[in-house]
């Protein structure tokens, strides 16, 4: 039988994969380059081939998009 912590995890799962389906997917790679893979600003920027201005505002625009939608 799975465990509690096993189960709650695979809902966290679910919930993380249908808040980031509300994300444009730029906004999305932006996030988890910050977030999920701890690059600095100027890095996201460089791999994704934008600005550093543009990382901030795209940040500061998906976690707006993930607070209004309860996720956050």
């Amino acid at each position: 039988m799975p465990s509690k912590k096993n189960s709650d995890n695979d809902g966290m799962r679910r919930r993380a994969a249908r808040m980031a389906a509300s994300l444009d997917p730029r906004d999305h790679a932006v996030l988890a380059l910050r977030f999920g893979e701890n690059l600095s600003v100027g890095e996201t920027a460089a791999v994704l081939k934008m600005n550093p201005d543009e990382v901030r505002s795209a940040v500061n625009r998906a976690v707006g998009i993930l607070h209004r939608t309860g996720a956050a």
